[in-house]
């Protein structure tokens, strides 16, 4: 089973009563990501090579092992060559650590 065909079953699972066929999903994907890509200034599609992969790989990790131990400790994603993906995944880091410490400086022990 492909990673898409994967993302439909949990769709389905997440909106046991939609009727949409495989493909109608598909179809309705496809075009809300062109969707996105075309308003997105900062989209370079010089970069697509190979990212829809990489991003259908970063995606099922997140969604198998839950999103914030998925940058935490899963992986740092070395091989996605994206300088965007990784500037914002370290910020993510850099905002998780900030408000654990702003949190644990408020505890009384």
């Amino acid at each position: 089973m492909s990673t898409l065909e994967t993302q439909y079953q949990n769709y389905l699972k997440v909106n046991p009563h939609s009727t949409l066929t495989y493909e109608e999903w598909l179809n309705q994907w496809k075009s809300i990501a062109a969707e996105l890509i075309e308003h997105n200034s900062d989209w370079d599609v010089t970069l697509t090579d190979g990212l829809e992969d990489d991003f259908e790989y970063v995606r099922a990790k997140m969604e198998n092992e839950g999103f914030h131990y998925c940058f935490r400790h899963y992986s740092d994603f070395e091989e996605i060559k994206d300088e965007k993906f990784h500037e914002l995944r370290l910020a993510y880091l850099e905002a998780a650590d900030a408000l654990e410490k702003y949190i644990g400086d408020r505890l009384v022990f």
